[in-house]
């Protein structure tokens, strides 16, 4: 295991980040009981899968994949990088959607799996790892790094919808643009008029610039009820 400014990084080049918030590390792995992981209590940082450990899905992300569909259409290919064990996509999106779950865990794969879901293709490994047979329509990105390794395997024209609780590395992509936002306060419509995009744009932490001081104000993507309270960005692929 290596260190880098914002985490550690395992051997197969994985990105995990720095847990600075005991506090919030505790919901973290309190929650992951709840939902039948395993926490080994000298490494903090790791959580594995129990045997027993079912898929899941937010029910409160609703709204928002179907602010997605409303405005962008149907995607017929998507992507889910570092899924873990969760199959919200699937609840969700319409029947035409076929969604690739990618995720090193084999464990979390097998859940997903049991869903008996023939519109869900799985691979066990890294995002580095994966070979697309085609491109994709969408990419879902729930506040991991994973899905930078794989914009290439984005059509032009389609969208990388990006749950952003601290610095989005997309920003330093020149093959995306922001085009949409989508705030949790407000998960049923888009904002997307050009001040909007540029405000944001301009109050954004520099992930690409200025990453390790980000991270040593404190900032952790699993701090304040992360998954319910953080806000959506959507970026087309223009290149």
């Amino acid at each position: 295991m290596t260190e880098s400014p914002t985490g550690p990084i395992n051997n197969k080049g994985d990105y995990r980040p720095r847990m600075r918030n005991s506090a919030a590390l505790g919901r973290m792995q309190e929650a992951r009981r709840q939902q039948g992981a395993e926490i080994i209590e000298d490494d903090p940082h790791h959580i594995s899968v129990a045997e027993d450990v079912r898929a899941y899905s937010y029910e409160e992300f609703r709204p928002v994949l179907n602010a997605f569909v409303d405005k962008y259409g149907v995607p017929h290919e998507v992507c889910y990088p570092g899924c873990g064990m969760d199959v919200t996509l699937l609840k969700v999106l319409p029947a035409e959607s076929v969604i690739t779950f990618i995720d090193p865990e084999d464990k979390a794969i097998e859940a997903i799996g049991l869903e008996g879901s023939d519109r869900a293709k799985t691979f066990v490994g890294t995002a580095q790892s994966f070979s697309p047979e085609k491109q994709f329509d969408m990419m879902y990105d729930l506040s991991s790094a994973t899905s930078r390794h794989l914009v290439s395997a984005l059509k032009k024209g389609g969208h990388l919808m990006h749950q952003v609780t601290y610095s989005s590395w997309a920003f330093a992509d020149p093959r995306l643009k922001l085009c949409g936002i989508i705030l949790a306060k407000n998960p049923d419509s888009i904002l997307e008029d050009e001040k909007t995009l540029k405000d944001y744009g301009e109050q954004h932490p520099d992930w690409s610039g200025d990453e390790k001081a980000f991270w040593d104000m404190g900032h952790s993507p699993w701090s304040n009820n992360r998954l319910l309270k953080a806000d959506w960005y959507i970026f087309e692929k223009i290149s």
